[in-house]
């Protein structure tokens, strides 16, 4: 299989799909999404999951079937799986809305390519089998979603954590040495971090597709008290602010503040301690810039000095374009 192939998805999945290109950094540089070479990856990562997750469902409905009718349960096994494991066309979402992407194997692709031709089509079209497909990947969160592209990173980091093993990975144009501590989603699950020591020395937590020149080595490492000790600092914090300072603030909030906090969720640092409307944090200094910033007079933050002073010009600044 080395043709070109069309395949029609919904508006919803469409658009899903290059959203992961742009935020997975398969992108080039004039903003162009780096379409077959995403969906190339995409494919060889994933179609053995779906497969066995196929096969499994397979499986368990055969045995329930004829556990439970009598005679031959195949045509409506076959029924039940078409239902099943393809997505439906006529959502609200779709409706009218239909789109196309188009793509080519990559010339080291192709046995799988015919793999999948050969072995999993089933009677359907090669367009439905792929539409199926990105359906069923984009199921998955967005944590899952760059664990399957990156597949191969995501092996060789467990791999190196798991064994105490230096990584080799290019960082601000250099091979470096990085000592990997742990691999973290974030909390709503959108990225995956990898939070370790840069030569050994500063800590780094850095997204998952980020990570490249990639290499595992057979240098082995151990991390002294001290440092396990700030990098799980850092791990129980918001690991995207993993190079930041950690803060003890204390924030006042006013009723709507403190509705507004129970509401926003995205980025919410969590507090150690509530006495009545004082909240107190033990968080990133830029992750509680990021949050609070957004209340204006609903909050107020009484300490560190630092963090004070930078809302009071955060503010000031905001005000005088409109002066």
């Amino acid at each position: 299989m080395e043709d070109k192939i069309k395949v029609n998805l919904s508006y919803r999945d469409y658009y899903s799909l290059m959203n992961d290109m742009n935020s997975f950094g398969y992108v080039k540089e004039n903003g162009d999404p780096k379409r077959n070479q995403f969906i190339n990856q995409l494919v060889c990562n994933y179609y053995k999951d779906d497969e066995n997750r196929n096969e499994l469902i397979s499986s368990l409905l055969d045995q329930q079937l004829k556990n439970n009718i009598k005679g031959d349960v195949n045509d409506l096994k076959d029924s039940i799986l078409s239902i099943a494991l393809n997505p439906p066309r006529d959502s609200i979402i779709s409706m009218n809305r239909d789109c196309s992407i188009s793509f080519r194997p990559n010339k080291e692709n192709v046995d799988i390519f015919n793999y999948i031709e050969v072995n999993l089509l089933q009677n359907q079209s090669i367009s439905n089998y792929f539409r199926t497909l990105f359906h069923n990947y984009l199921r998955l969160n967005q944590s899952e979603r760059e664990a399957v592209i990156f597949t191969r990173e995501v092996n060789f980091i467990n791999e190196a954590i798991q064994k105490k093993k230096v990584l080799k990975i290019r960082f601000n144009k250099e091979n470096v040495d990085f000592y990997p501590y742990e691999m973290k989603t974030t909390k709503e699950e959108n990225f995956i971090y990898v939070i370790g020591l840069l030569g050994g020395k500063s800590i780094l937590s850095i997204h998952l597709y980020k990570v490249v020149g990639l290499t595992l080595t057979n240098h082995s490492f151990e991390f002294t008290p001290t440092q396990k000790k700030e990098l799980q600092k850092v791990s129980s914090s918001a690991i995207e602010y993993g190079k930041g300072e950690i803060v003890n603030a204390e924030i006042v909030l006013n009723k709507a503040g403190e509705k507004s906090f129970r509401n926003i969720w995205h980025n919410r640092p969590e507090p150690y301690k509530v006495e009545g409307n004082r909240y107190f944090f033990i968080a990133p200094f830029y992750q509680l810039i990021h949050y609070f910033t957004r209340f204006g007079s609903e909050a107020e933050v009484i300490k560190p000095e630092k963090l004070r002073s930078t809302f009071k010009l955060f503010y000031s600044q905001g005000l005088n374009n409109y002066q």
